[in-house]
């Protein structure tokens, strides 16, 4: 679908601009050039749930496509995912090698991590040279049901038959 409506534009392009005289093999050559100069990747990033609890780990697949034909024909052999917390501070990075059928790996967190709402942000090393507007973000929430505030004591009373 996105091939014929480039086509057609192309096609609408190349009309209008013969009646200014450009030849259109260096109009076509320009366009080829600026596409070949300007590959986007689109990344996807598919979790086993959208919660988890401390000490878990998140099971994620990756996928690295272009962002025009949404073949994943990129040269693209690693992809990073990265856990954000509220505070927009680096939690962990992950380095994920491409394999057959994309990209997957786990993020192990800690069993002491804050409960709260996090960000699971994937990218290329590619997409780094663009704005960060086109990393794929994702929210997930993570509980902490260990809590460190409650505490116990233990006290034992000797009854009148010498039992505890």
């Amino acid at each position: 679908m996105k091939r014929t409506i480039i086509t057609l534009f192309i096609t609408l392009i190349i009309g209008s601009v013969s009646a200014q005289q450009v030849p259109q093999d260096r109009l076509l050559d320009g366009f080829a050039r600026m596409y070949a100069n300007s590959l986007q990747e689109k990344v996807y990033v598919m979790t086993d749930k959208p919660y988890y609890s401390a000490g878990e780990r998140i099971w994620l697949r990756g996928w690295v496509v272009d962002a025009v034909s949404h073949t994943g024909q990129t040269p693209t052999n690693y992809l990073y995912v990265d856990l954000i917390d509220a505070g927009d501070n680096l939690v962990q990075r992950i380095k994920i090698k491409r394999d057959s059928t994309g990209f997957s790996n786990a993020i192990d967190l800690p069993s002491d991590i804050k409960a709260g709402s996090y960000s699971l942000v994937a990218f290329t090393q590619w997409q780094t040279n663009w704005s960060e507007d086109f990393f794929f973000r994702r929210r997930i929430e993570i509980g902490n049901s260990i809590d460190d505030v409650v505490s116990h004591e233990v006290s034992y009373v000797l009854g009148e038959d010498s039992t505890a």
